[in-house]
């Protein structure tokens, strides 16, 4: 079990982890998961110390959606990395 707050609930800046589907960061944190399509802004995705995106291939919308991400990210200053699966494990790969 991890500690999390949801959109909508009280104290959240209390806890170690918010889920949400909007802008809010009420516990002001460093780390951002995407996990579906985001409205966020690629300036505000910036803000965060790191960001992961989790999607699968299957998923062409979403992954359409990651493509036009990583394209909208060449005119930021932030390092880009992804991990690619191969037939002996993952790699790391640098964009």
């Amino acid at each position: 079990f991890i500690p999390h707050s949801k959109l909508g609930d009280e104290n959240c800046r209390l806890n170690p982890v918010h889920i949400t589907n909007g802008k809010d960061n009420p516990n002001k944190a460093d780390f951002l998961f995407i996990l579906s399509n985001s409205e966020l802004p690629v300036k505000d995705i910036c803000k965060f110390e790191r960001t992961s995106i989790l999607f699968s291939d299957k998923d062409l919308e979403f992954l359409a959606s990651v493509r036009n991400l990583w394209m909208a990210l060449k005119d930021f200053d932030v390092k880009k990395q992804y991990w690619l699966q191969e037939n002996k494990g993952w790699k790391l790969k640098n964009f």
